[in-house]
């Protein structure tokens, strides 16, 4: 989802931190970010929020922790506020979801999030997910890309559904490595939607790409 529906600015969630301390909130983001960067907890807290092995009122609690903010003056309700402050839709991306939903038999979404963001996201942006068949949420099913067998998760709904993911499925994500692994999990289809090539111009080669496909499979 991360770059192709959506992205997401660190800078301003962790400005949204930062106001709990009071003072200059620019060096205060900074001071926090730098934090969470030097953390060695950073890779597995995100990790196992996203394959929701932990809860979110625990990974508020050592996030506190770990940015040196005090849980008195960053309460739970503000800590998620901030959480999800940083979200911008790509509405050229998310306004031809509809366009594709009318072409082809089945879309589906297979999206590394937590729980904290999906609940957000499906309230705030319930848009971007309505036209989606099936929507595999790594928080949800314990797995997250590039691992293959979120993939096989995938590969299993289409196949229900009578579609050859070989031959009829594209795949679209923002990250190489997902794409490759994609490939290997034996979907014949993929588009890399690189974000140094700016959203307009995926949208428009995406577009030619998926003309003579039968099924696509977006993130």
């Amino acid at each position: 989802m991360g770059h192709v529906l959506i992205d997401v600015s660190k800078k301003k969630i962790f400005s949204g931190f930062a106001r709990a301390l009071g003072g200059n909130n620019e060096e205060n983001m900074k001071l926090l970010m730098q934090r969470w960067d030097d953390s060695k907890e950073k890779m597995p807290l995100n990790a196992l929020l996203g394959r929701g092995m932990i809860s979110p009122c625990f990974f508020y609690r050592t996030m506190c922790s770990v940015l040196g903010l005090p849980q008195a003056m960053l309460t739970y309700s503000e800590f998620c506020a901030a959480f999800n402050s940083g979200f911008h839709e790509h509405k050229e991306m998310t306004g031809e979801l509809n366009t594709l939903k009318s072409k082809f038999e089945m879309m589906l979404m297979i999206t590394n999030i937590n729980d904290i963001h999906f609940r957000y996201l499906t309230n705030e942006m319930r848009h971007i997910f309505t036209p989606f068949d099936n929507i595999i949420a790594s928080h949800l099913v314990g797995l997250r890309k590039p691992e293959r067998e979120i993939y096989e998760l995938a590969k299993a709904l289409l196949e229900k559904k009578g579609i050859n993911p070989q031959t009829e499925a594209i795949f679209v994500d923002d990250v190489l490595d997902n794409i490759m692994a994609a490939r290997r999990a034996g979907i014949g289809h993929t588009y890399w939607f690189r974000p140094e090539n700016g959203v307009e111009l995926n949208v428009k080669r995406l577009k030619q790409y998926i003309s003579n496909v039968g099924e696509v499979t977006l993130d």
